[in-house]
């Protein structure tokens, strides 16, 4: 089973990774001035937040820099399009299907504790979206007196639903952490290839939420088909954690981009989902 698993890690990281890619469309954020000025981030640099949550631009620290974004769930909803989106890519990501969507989408982040200790309650999530609230993937950054500082990932499958994975806990609350997140758009269902790597380590990997908008329930927001990904979505959910207003995390370093790789690319990423399907059946038998 061991020797199974790494065929399967292997297969997958060398369809992602092994080919190079032509970059189209690419954003970097670093909250610097004079681009960006502390307090409400919404308006600046094309990035938007309607409601009225805790994110906001900060002098409180920053990673090669004095400002930095922090965001906290002080205040939470169960709405999206009104929630902290950066600017969006002027070129998405997404399956042939959509026009002008490349194959490729690339996003990373760094984040930090506000306040270098716990803070019980704490959750954002960020994902892959087209700018509305359509997510295509979900990591959550999350704080408990149970996991500490903690990284989550979601996706979701036509035969299990939404799958959670725990991928980090009791992450040093003192020092930055670097998130990068990696999604191979290919035609059909049930193919994308999801890549999650933390501090230079793969944590995660697996599928986009695609076959929850082809086939999932339309009561629960599937159903409507695919859209393009051109943002992160900085989402704070769930239940509120007033303790946390005015603290939560520093983000600093945002960066997305678009891109279309090189030929074979895709071929090299269908075949390790052949060898995916081939362990699970498998393992099933």
């Amino acid at each position: 089973m061991l020797h199974s698993r790494r065929l399967l890690h292997s297969a997958l990281l060398f369809a992602v990774v092994s080919a190079g890619a032509a970059r189209a469309d690419q954003v970097v954020f670093g909250f610097e001035q004079p681009a960006f000025t502390v307090g409400n981030i919404n308006g600046q640099q094309g990035w938007s937040k309607s409601g009225n949550y805790d994110a906001v631009v900060s002098n409180g620290a920053a990673l090669g820099g004095d400002q930095s974004l922090r965001i906290s769930s002080g205040i939470t909803s169960g709405s999206f399009g009104d929630q902290t989106f950066t600017q969006h890519l002027a070129t998405p990501a997404g399956e042939s299907s959509i026009a002008g969507a490349l194959d490729t989408f690339e996003a990373s982040w760094s984040f930090k504790s506000a306040t270098g200790g716990l803070q019980d309650g704490l959750f954002i999530s960020v994902s892959a979206d087209n700018g509305a609230g359509a997510r295509m993937t979900w990591v959550g950054m999350g704080d408990d007196a149970v996991n500490g500082l903690n990284l989550g990932f979601y996706d979701w499958s036509l035969d299990g639903g939404f799958q959670y994975q725990q991928v980090a806990t009791h992450l040093d609350y003192a020092t930055w952490h670097s998130v990068d997140l990696t999604v191979s758009f290919l035609d059909g269902p049930g193919n994308d290839v999801v890549k999650l790597v933390l501090d230079g380590t793969t944590v995660a990997t697996g599928t986009t939420w695609e076959d929850f908008y082809r086939f999932g329930p339309t009561s629960d927001g599937g159903g409507g088909g695919l859209s393009p990904v051109n943002s992160l979505l900085f989402r704070a959910g769930g239940a509120a954690a007033p303790a946390t207003l005015d603290h939560g995390f520093y983000i600093d370093n945002v960066s997305l981009a678009s891109q279309t790789p090189e030929p074979g690319t895709a071929a090299l990423a269908v075949g390790a989902l052949l060898v995916v399907g081939s362990l699970r059946r498998r393992k099933r038998a």
